[in-house]
């Protein structure tokens, strides 16, 4: 059907009475880049993928094919721009979080570094309603964003950039996770079961775990090896369909550097969500545990249940977004935030410290430490609860993390208590 759409001697027509019988590959092939298919049609092929993908009577496969057809053709919830200096990018749809008194945190006592249940005021604030996608985070490796040191901003964004230790917090996370495998010898076959680990990581870490120490320590010399990242890990192995789906492997500092690419070059505000922003705006009003209500629903979110095993595209699980229109607040990626300016409310517990170094505190200039919110599609349950939060090191780069953005910070009356 690829061929024959280049050869048909009516693109429009011979797309369009393809979309009414297989949509995502009448997107396909409109996107080919011998195509002479004409701007209307392209538009409303690119339009009837979005209304597919939101659509929650469609099968879940449908959803996601459309998705991954919008990844090829273009998403126009994106608004592509050039800056005055030609730079390209993609601006991002945004959803509007109403000013006002919310709930946070909780007081149930199930997890250790949760905030107490408390309300804040907060003015209103913009945020993304989606992670930022490959398609977005492509604009800036375009733009030569990892070559331009002006948006690695404080020392140790410099220091990563710079490629100074910038694979410890890999090592560490390892380390930490072989510790655990050798200690609980069940508990591997028990997350491949649960669907939490793929049957590729399984297999990995199977063969990881029965490592001398002196094997291990070689592995690691030789899996992870400092100095300069110009790309997120495994960057190389997306496809065009990947377009629509979440960036993932980029560690906090590459978040940041292209939230301040973003607002140069389109002259707006955009920073990586605060972390009380991300709560409120996933909670909604009512402060509820979960973006869609008081009670998990496996078919709201991409999570371990469906045996996905990846990200979804952005925004297929239209019955799961959050009261404000955000989608994938539950599941799907883990998600950068900012914390609060000047605040530190995290337990280190959860957390591998570095080889030598005891983790220091937080301060503005030298984020060393950072917050994700939400969790990944290997997570289910009570564990995809929106005011869960876990600590790691900025410079961790893990496949299961996005970010996404916000504009402008949010200002709140009180700093939420710890």
């Amino acid at each position: 059907m690829l061929l024959a759409a280049a050869m048909a001697p009516d693109q429009d027509a011979f797309v369009t009475g393809l979309a009414e019988h297989n949509l995502p590959l009448a997107g396909r092939c409109a996107a080919q880049p011998e195509r002479k298919v004409s701007d209307e049609a392209i538009d409303r092929l690119r339009w009837a993928l979005v209304d597919r993908s939101r659509d929650p009577a469609a099968d879940l496969r449908a959803r996601i094919a459309a998705g991954e057809a919008l990844g090829e053709l273009g998403d126009p919830r994106f608004k592509r721009c050039k800056s005055a200096e030609g730079v390209a990018y993609l601006l991002p749809p945004m959803v509007r979080v109403p000013g006002g008194r919310y709930w946070i945190g909780s007081d149930e006592g199930s997890y250790p570094d949760v905030l107490p249940r408390q309300e804040v005021e907060v003015e209103t604030f913009w945020i993304g309603q989606f992670p930022v996608t490959n398609a977005e985070y492509a604009c800036f490796i375009a733009a030569r964003g990892y070559e331009d040191p002006r948006w690695w901003v404080g020392e140790a964004a410099q220091r990563w950039w710079r490629g100074e230790g910038t694979d410890d917090a890999s090592r560490a996370r390892d380390r930490q996770w072989r510790q655990r495998f050798l200690q609980e010898p069940e508990l591997l076959d028990r997350m491949k079961a649960e669907g939490t680990v793929t049957a590729e990581l399984h297999k990995e870490w199977t063969k990881i775990a029965r490592l001398d120490d002196a094997a291990f320590g070689h592995l690691l010399s030789q899996k992870y090896k400092d100095g300069p990242k110009r790309r997120p890990d495994r960057w190389n192995r997306l496809t065009p369909a990947d377009g629509n789906r979440p960036v993932i492997g980029a560690s906090w500092f590459e978040a940041a550097a292209y939230a301040a690419w973003l607002a140069a070059t389109a002259d707006k505000v955009f920073q990586v969500t605060h972390e009380v922003e991300w709560e409120l705006a996933a909670t909604g009003p009512n402060g509820w545990r979960y973006p869609f209500g008081e009670d998990f629903r496996p078919e709201a979110c991409n999570n371990a249940s469906l045996h996905l095993g990846r990200p979804a595209p952005v925004g297929s699980f239209s019955q799961g977004d959050a009261p404000c229109g955000a989608s994938d607040l539950c599941g799907n990626v883990l998600e950068w935030t900012n914390q609060y300016p000047g605040v530190f409310p995290i337990a280190l517990g959860n957390m591998p410290a570095l080889d030598g170094n005891a983790v220091k505190k937080h301060s503005g200039a030298d984020p060393l430490v950072q917050i994700k919110r939400n969790r990944e599609w290997q997570a289910a349950g009570a564990d995809l609860r929106a005011n869960l939060r876990r600590s790691f090191l900025a410079a961790h780069r893990a496949i299961d993390t996005g970010f996404r953005l916000t504009t402008p910070i949010t200002t709140l009356k009180e700093e939420p208590r710890v």
